[in-house]
């Protein structure tokens, strides 16, 4: 057993978007609404069509998702979500804003070559949420924080 990291849950929860755009095959985006990250997919109109989670729990779906190899992602979705339903909603919504919901833009500087990993500044988040920019950045390190000790405790018998 390895000792869960800070580093570790902040990798996990960037991998969330990968995880359902390799069981979808497309480009998705993600929204935060009343409280739940909501996952769509641009459609040729430029539309976005809302996904809708349950029906991946349908045996039919979860039987189809086996035979593409795709289980484990599906799984490891719903252990983030699970992970994420844990917090506060006001950490749950800093957390998406801050780690999840990312983009890739072009980085070619010394520090690094290729795409570096985009996320929404403080203070972006604390106008998009109505608070300053250091209760983002506390609702963002208590909920890491709160999930380490999750994840870390043993399992009840």
């Amino acid at each position: 057993m390895f000792a869960i990291t800070q580093d570790f849950i902040i990798s996990e929860l960037q991998r969330y978007k990968s995880y359902w755009m390799r069981i979808l095959n497309k480009k998705i985006h993600l929204e935060f609404k009343d409280g739940e990250i909501e996952t769509l997919i641009a459609l040729p109109s430029g539309e976005k069509q809302l996904i809708d989670k349950t029906s991946f729990k349908r045996k039919e779906v979860l039987d189809r998702l086996t035979i593409e190899k795709k289980k484990r992602a599906w799984n490891k979705i719903r252990r983030i979500e699970y992970w994420l339903n844990q917090l506060s909603l006001r950490q749950r919504e800093a957390i998406f804003w801050r780690i999840i919901n990312h983009d890739f833009e072009p980085c070619n500087t010394e520090e690094c070559i290729g795409l570096k990993y985009k996320t929404l500044p403080y203070r972006e988040i604390a106008y998009k949420m109505g608070i300053n920019e250091k209760t983002v950045w506390s609702y963002v390190q208590e909920g890491i924080e709160k999930l380490i000790e999750i994840i870390d405790r043993p399992p009840q018998k």
